[in-house]
């Protein structure tokens, strides 16, 4: 993803020593690293959760999101323009199993879409959910489930109506 100033954000997951990690970096136009970070989860996610997606927001703030198909979970990390470390949320349950989609509008609202495994019974092969993030925190501001038994839905993208978009 490019942020404002056309750098360069990059993330990763990676395995050093049997320790996993899940790296962000941001990198000059010119291919200079101006910053990177890494960061560990703790089980049963140490393992399983991954990198998915990447949000610039309209200043250069970094949101990560990452998703846990496994142990069905989705984290929200949020780094500064200089690339400090703000906060990580994680979202337990039948949450954001796959992301499809993110992006910020332009009060850096954070919204998200994808498909979970199913919530209603088990003849469903996935439900398709969107979500509002504070930008602030990561705590869910709003969120929508569509599902329908026997099919399979997922949130592929998200627009905004520029009249009304906060």
């Amino acid at each position: 993803a490019l942020d404002p100033d056309e750098n360069l954000i990059v993330t990763g997951f990676d395995n050093v020593a049997d320790v996993y990690y899940t790296s962000t970096s941001k990198w000059s136009p010119t291919g200079t690293r101006i910053w990177q970070h890494a960061f560990t989860n703790s089980a049963p996610y140490r393992y399983t959760m991954q990198p998915k997606k990447l949000a610039i927001g309209e200043i250069g703030q970094v949101f990560l999101l990452c998703s846990d198909e496994e142990n069905n979970a989705m984290a929200i990390a949020k780094y500064n323009p200089a690339g400090n470390y703000l906060f990580k949320v994680m979202y337990t349950g039948r949450t954001g199993n796959d992301i499809l989609f993110a992006r910020t509008n332009d009060v850096n609202n954070l919204y998200i879409t994808g498909m979970i495994n199913g919530q209603k019974d088990s003849t469903e092969l996935g439900d398709m959910y969107m979500m509002k993030a504070d930008p602030a925190n990561g705590n869910q501001k709003a969120s929508l489930k569509i599902y329908d038994t026997g099919r399979k839905d997922e949130g592929i993208a998200l627009g905004f109506d520029l009249a009304n978009d906060n």
